[in-house]
């Protein structure tokens, strides 16, 4: 648990992975991925309710995992569910167990068959502010306690470098991109000329129909890319091949790499090995 107390901000270069801790009792998802891809992260982070469903708790799921492996945890958190006293309590649970990094996304809509209403007391800019803010909580605690709070980051976007402005006014200190499989997206000024962490986002696909499921979703594939996955015999291979290609290509314009394999371990692992 030595890593868990880090902020990312200590760190030149992050190798990261976003983790989805199976709906089951124990912890045996735990041991594998430790047994996977201890010596290969230095972060790894878990969403809150992906797709809008019950999820297990994020900050419990990374507090068990670093009895498990040495790494940084970063909890997704999302104001879709709650209300701000409960960010704070949340911040403020992760904090003492040492937790000093989160990642704030917008979250899913919920899904409909869970019929709950959504909170959203908070924008994404109020959640990065009151996350901040909980460590006034703290009585009698010497100096400022460390704390890095990131926030999403879409390169597609025409607008993205007044988005990335306002995050960073509300205190967000690095980024994590949507899914790339575009490497000329990442090409530009802001993202080349930054002076904060961007960590280059990636999804290795397991099946060809997540193509269409992910443009639908905003995520944007080059010609060359698609036509590439779409003519593929071997999906797996070839999308980590993909990843990374496109990786190489904008490595020295990022701060690290963030795989999402959505279950999929071996393939983040096999990327892992390869930067």
């Amino acid at each position: 648990m030595v890593l868990l107390r880090e902020t990312v901000s200590q760190r030149k270069f992050i190798r990261s992975m976003e983790f989805l801790p199976g709906k089951h009792l124990g912890n045996s998802d735990m041991e594998k991925v430790s047994e996977k891809v201890s010596s290969l992260v230095d972060v790894v982070t878990v969403p809150e309710n992906p797709l809008g469903n019950p999820g297990i708790d994020p900050i419990l799921s990374l507090y068990a995992l670093s009895e498990k492996m040495d790494f940084i945890a970063i909890p997704h958190l999302t104001p879709r569910d709650k209300n701000s006293l409960h960010l704070r309590s949340q911040a403020m649970s992760a904090l003492k167990l040492g937790i000093r990094n989160f990642f704030v996304v917008y979250g899913d809509p919920i899904s409909e068959r869970i019929q709950a209403k959504e909170v959203r007391e908070l924008d994404v800019l109020g959640t990065i502010r009151t996350l901040k803010d909980s460590r006034n909580e703290f009585k009698g605690t010497p100096g400022e306690i460390s704390m890095n709070v990131g926030a999403a980051a879409n390169p597609h976007r025409e607008n993205e470098l007044e988005n990335i402005e306002r995050k960073r006014s509300a205190g967000a200190d690095f980024f994590i991109t949507q899914a790339i499989f575009d490497s000329e997206a990442m090409k530009k000024e802001w993202i080349n000329g930054k002076d904060y962490m961007i960590l280059a986002g990636f999804i290795p696909l397991k099946k060809k129909s997540q193509i269409d499921v992910m443009e639908k979703m905003g995520i944007k594939f080059s010609p060359d890319v698609r036509r590439k996955l779409e003519n593929s015999d071997n999906i797996e291979q070839d999308s980590v091949r993909v990843v990374l290609e496109i990786f190489d290509d904008i490595r020295d314009m990022v701060s690290g790499i963030h795989i999402m394999p959505m279950g999929k371990t071996d393939l983040a692992k096999t990327i892992l090995e390869s930067v």
